[in-house]
């Protein structure tokens, strides 16, 4: 059954979508510091990839609603875009994907080894140094950045 975003208010969708950006720059900060670490477990490159997933279709869905645009404009002024702003976040989340994929190798057919196979034959996450998750840490610090302006969130 498909979302009906007729079935919430403008404010409604406003304040979620607020809620969600001010909570995915907390959680952002957090694994920021993660990614900082000497080592990096794939376990947290997973989850933050999942993370951003999770933010762009609850956005997108939000983004939606009738009259939010207006709503929008009432709260932040006449000349704001949500779904700009919205694009611009949602952007660099992609670009912070694509950056995690590149660093994740993959096997001869495309999958992602994620785990390594250890010597006694069990499975374990792949760990990435800081100097390889720098990049990821530079991507983080640019969702951040597209989420909040002069220390306030833009949504």
């Amino acid at each position: 059954m498909s979302f009906d975003a007729s079935a919430i208010s403008p404010e409604t969708a406003f304040n979620r979508m607020s809620d969600l950006m001010k909570g995915s720059r907390r959680h952002l900060l957090d694994q920021r510091d993660v990614f900082t670490q000497p080592t990096v477990s794939s376990y947290a490159a997973l989850a933050l990839m999942l993370h951003f997933r999770d933010i762009i279709v609850r956005m997108d869905i939000a983004v939606t609603v009738p009259g939010l645009d207006a709503y929008a404009k009432s709260i932040k002024g006449a000349a704001y875009d949500i779904a700009a702003e919205w694009s611009g976040v949602k952007l660099a989340m992609n670009d912070a994907t694509a950056q995690i994929l590149a660093l994740i190798p993959s096997d001869g057919n495309g999958f992602r080894l994620i785990l390594k196979l250890l010597v006694d034959g069990t499975q374990d996450w792949r760990t990435f140094t800081a100097a390889q998750a720098a990049p990821i840490v530079t991507k983080i610090d640019a969702v951040v950045a597209a989420i909040t302006d002069n220390g306030q969130n833009l949504l």
